[in-house]
This record gives structure tokens, C-alpha cells and sequence, in this order.
């Protein structure tokens, strides 16, 4: 059950800084390999949310259903740009 979850990408962005560092605390314990793994995961369902709210923002019809997607896009990217920081220090 542990293992699983471990192994498993956080799914939504709001619970990543809260999940998202002990996955990899006991991902790292367990193997180089599946750390870089989950944080490959990770990235890709980052990358998915971001397309997801891009789509979203284009169909925005009020100013503050704008700022607050593109503050989500803001978010996710910042998010993406970090596991990719941690992925190329290994």
C-alpha cells in the first residue's frame, strides 16, 4: 500500500507541496531510479494540469476567472521548472 502510493504522482496541484516532498523522501530512500521515475511522473501530470487550465483559460468569460487560471498556470509552471531542476541535479 506504502509502496504505491509512493510510486504514484500527486494528482492535484494544490496538494503537491504538502505530498509531493514525502513521496520523494521515501521514493529517494528506496532507489535513485525510482525517484527520478516519480519525478518524471510527476512532471508529465504537471504538464497536463497546465495544458488543462491553458484550454480553460481560453474559454475564460470574466476577468477574475482569468487572473486566477493564469495564476494556476503560474503555479504549475513553477512547479514543472523545479522537478526538472531536481532531475538534472540527479
Amino acid at each position: 500500500m506504502v509502496d504505491e502510493w509512493m510510486r504514484s504522482p500527486v494528482g492535484h496541484v494544490r496538494d503537491f507541496r504538502l505530498e509531493f516532498p514525502a513521496k520523494l523522501h521515501f521514493a529517494r530512500a528506496h532507489s535513485s531510479v525510482l525517484a527520478s521515475q516519480l519525478i518524471n511522473d510527476q512532471v508529465a501530470v504537471c504538464v497536463r494540469k497546465r495544458e488543462e487550465t491553458e484550454a480553460a483559460l481560453a474559454q475564460a468569460k470574466t476577468e477574475i476567472e482569468r487572473q486566477v487560471l493564469e495564476y494556476r498556470i503560474g503555479v504549475i509552471s513553477s512547479t514543472v521548472a523545479w522537478l526538472e531542476g531536481l532531475l538534472a541535479r540527479g
